[in-house]
Order: C-alpha cells, then sequence, then structure tokens
C-alpha cells in the first residue's frame, strides 16, 4: 500500500497488473511484489525517478550493490526488478507479448484502495487474456482462480 501512495503522490501514470489487479478484484491469490506497467514518456519516467528515489529502489538480483534503474531502463519495454523501502515493486514497461500502458489504459478501471488513493488496475477479463498468452506454469494455475472472479462479479452484477 505505501508504493501505491508514493506512486499516486509523485502522479506516475501506471497500471496495476499481476497478482494486486487479481486480490484488487476479488480474486483469493496470493503475491509477493506489485506489478505495475507504466507509461513510457519523458515525463513520466521523470515523476516515476523521483518515486523510485523515494522508495530507495535498488535491482532485486544484487540489492547489496545498491544499483538504482535510469531513464534508459524505464524508458524499456523491459522488467525492472526492484527492491523498494516497503518490498518488492516489478516496473514493466509492457506485459503479455507486447501490452504497453498506452494498450492497457483501456482495460483498465480507476479503484479508490483508501481514501484519497485512487488507482488504474487493470480489469480482469484482460489479465486473464495476458495469462493465456504467456501461458507460464504459474500463470496456468492462478486462472481458474481468476476466472471464478469474473464469473461472480459478473452474477452479482444481474
Amino acid at each position: 500500500m505505501e508504493i501505491l501512495k508514493v506512486l499516486t503522490r509523485h502522479r506516475v501514470d501506471f497500471i496495476i497488473v499481476g497478482g494486486v489487479s487479481a486480490v484488487l478484484h476479488g480474486a483469493p491469490v496470493t503475491t509477493f511484489d506489485l506489478d505495475v506497467v507504466h507509461a513510457r514518456d519523458h515525463a513520466n519516467i521523470a515523476r516515476l525517478l523521483a518515486a523510485l528515489e523515494e522508495l530507495a529502489a535498488v535491482y532485486r538480483a544484487q540489492p547489496e550493490r545498491q544499483l538504482r534503474p535510469g531513464h534508459s531502463h524505464l524508458a524499456s519495454p523491459g522488467r525492472q526488478l526492484l527492491l523498494t523501502r516497503f518490498g518488492p515493486l516489478d516496473v514493466l514497461g509492457m506485459i503479455g507479448t507486447s501490452r504497453t500502458w498506452e494498450d492497457l489504459r483501456g482495460h483498465a478501471r480507476t479503484m479508490e484502495i483508501e481514501p484519497g488513493i485512487v488507482v488504474t488496475v487493470l480489469d480482469l477479463e484482460t489479465l486473464i487474456a495476458v495469462k493465456e498468452e504467456l501461458g507460464f506454469p504459474k500463470d496456468a494455475a492462478v486462472l481458474p482462480l481468476l476466472r471464478q472472479a469474473l464469473k461472480e462479479r459478473s452474477e452479482r452484477l444481474r
């Protein structure tokens, strides 16, 4: 939650994806990190860098080296696997085979997760599609839970 507060305070354009997205949609999954896809324009990367500085974010692979992401890292479509003072954060340039922030923003909705903290979260339908697209065993394992959460939400809305 603290990571989201910092990103929001810095006005970073991002979409929550992955396990936290599933949890926010009511799926009973366990996750240990926060995955976000960010807009890769210059102004947003500058805001993201400021937020990551506040979070004391370093690469998880060798945290003792205190390596921090730079503008060129965040401008790429790659995955920045970071450790912050509040826990793990995966900053993603894209998800699936090629879905960027621009591609995903029409498939996301805003949620108020705490008074005054509004975030953008990938919808369940698109999260399911991305996990199907990837086909990794850990993604396949969570698909039944995501589909059940989608079914239950659809039934509640009837």
